[in-house]
């Protein structure tokens, strides 16, 4: 009896500490004024300055707004959205984008987690997470895990991408590191 339940905890052990299984994108690209996840249509994408990004958020009409906030500005483009943490893993591996914006509270794997894997297989690629915490023990979790930068939602308006071209700005850290 012993060996039967030994055998199926060795069956459930992960093959990769912080590795987070890649759910297979969306076929079908969205409409970027779409509530859906996946890749977007964005018409934007085909500018040469253009800056692409992906957005990931659990919540629909958060990430659409932000998406509509972000493509006002013709030096970004929204290339794809994602509601949890294994499809944007797929998402990124597809679309390759120049940023990704992580929510801190996905469901399933976190933000903290989605962040790692992210810096593992991706490790030049900027990411900013962002969150409705504002507590200072959220943001150095979070560049610890291996984020650029890191923005309350409420914040988010002031975004430099709402109101310059200047990508560089989006990676300066709202907390210090200690």
């Amino acid at each position: 009896m012993k060996s039967r339940a030994r055998a199926g905890r060795q069956g459930k052990r992960k093959s990769r500490k912080g590795s987070i299984p890649a759910a297979p994108p969306t076929s079908e690209p969205i409409a970027p004024d779409s509530f859906s996840s996946g890749v977007v249509d964005n018409p934007k994408s085909d500018l040469p300055q253009a800056i692409p990004i992906l957005i990931v958020d659990d919540h629909p009409l958060f990430r659409h707004g932000l998406a509509q906030l972000i493509n006002s500005d013709d030096g970004y483009s929204i290339c794809g959205e994602a509601s949890s943490a294994p499809e944007a893993i797929a998402l990124v591996r597809k679309v390759r984008p120049k940023l990704t914006i992580v929510d801190l509270g996905l469901k399933g794997p976190s933000g903290i987690e989605l962040t790692k894997s992210l810096r593992v297989e991706f490790p030049k690629m900027p990411i900013l997470v962002l969150s409705m915490h504002d507590e200072p023990t959220y943001a150095v979790r979070s560049l610890r895990a291996g984020a650029n930068g890191y923005v309350t939602k409420q914040d988010a308006l002031a975004l430099p991408c709402a109101k310059s071209s200047t990508a560089a700005s989006i990676s300066a850290p709202q907390w210090p590191v200690k």
